[in-house]
């Protein structure tokens, strides 16, 4: 009896003392597999996991961005949406309200009068909406006939932030950077048109430099033969607002159209340390792109 009993407490704490062993096994096991899997040479097991962390949390940032913009764009179009209806909402109003100055108090307040003040207030709101219609859909007719265009332009930097284009700063003016996907929203901004059908902007004549100084260059863009056309490097897509870009900014893009297409020539810039008494001070550099290591 004494003997079966010795066996039992021996065998029990046999199996006590193995099952951490063998989970640490199993656990090291895991971390290898995860190394190995992660394409990291397993040293110890944390570096796998660690690959394996900061990949998830890469994608984990990504989805939040993702999601961020989502909810913005949701919360624009509910914003512009509600905007719509207070608009609609205001013309039916101001529709009773002129129908019921039309009838005079006393009729006014009549079935009559209040039955033919609703109606106009009717009418006034559908008017509203078909206008706001009319005007989303040539907003998009724009849009698009602009991005038709800017599908045509070559020579464009590509969108991804390596290209930064610089604008020293000077005279209290701090510096300005740019990437490809500024300079090319600006590009699909200098083709859209207003309702006379004009693009925004002017002609670039390239014409020499009265003072080319530290530049060494006689013209904006040396290698650039003939006129082309002038555009703020402003992400802006109303005309009333590229016209406040052009005069607060000192860079442009300049492009020629030609054939069935545009070439962009590159992207120019005051010097911003002249003065407005320098004799150049309304001269325009050539800003070569740097490349972002970082």
């Amino acid at each position: 009896m004494r003997f079966i009993t010795l066996s039992v407490l021996f065998l029990f704490a046999s199996t006590t003392l193995a099952a951490p062993l063998d989970l640490s096994s199993r656990q090291e096991d895991t971390f290898s597999s995860l190394a190995l899997r992660d394409g990291v040479a397993d040293n110890g097991g944390t570096i796998g996991i660690t690959a394996r962390s900061d990949f998830n949390d890469e994608n984990w940032l990504e989805r939040r961005i993702r999601s961020a913009k989502k909810i913005a764009n949701k919360a624009t179009r509910k914003e512009r949406k509600n905007a719509a209806k207070a608009v609609v909402t205001q013309a039916r109003q101001k529709g009773i309200n002129q129908s019921n100055r039309n009838l005079g108090k006393k009729t006014a307040k009549t079935l009559a009068g209040i039955a033919v003040a609703h109606a106009a207030g009717r009418t006034a709101a559908q008017n509203k909406k078909k206008e706001l219609r009319a005007t989303a859909q040539a907003k998009h007719l724009q849009m698009k006939a602009a991005g038709v265009e800017h599908r045509k332009t070559t020579g464009l930097p590509a969108r991804k932030p390596e290209h930064i284009f610089t604008v020293p700063a000077g005279n209290g003016k701090p510096e300005l950077t740019y990437t490809g996907k500024d300079v090319r929203k600006a590009n699909f901004g200098s083709h859209i048109k207003n309702s006379a059908g004009k693009r925004f902007g002017k002609n670039f004549q390239n014409i020499e430099h009265e003072d080319a100084g530290h530049s060494g260059t006689t013209k904006p863009i040396p290698g650039m033969d003939g006129a082309g056309f002038e555009h703020p490097l402003s992400g802006a897509t109303s005309h009333s607002q590229m016209d406040k870009d052009h005069k607060n900014s000192p860079t442009r893009i300049i492009s020629q159209s030609g054939g069935s297409g545009h070439q962009h020539m590159g992207v120019i810039a005051h010097d911003q340390s002249r003065p407005s008494t320098h004799p150049g001070a309304n001269d325009h550099f050539m800003v070569n792109p740097t490349v972002n290591r970082t």
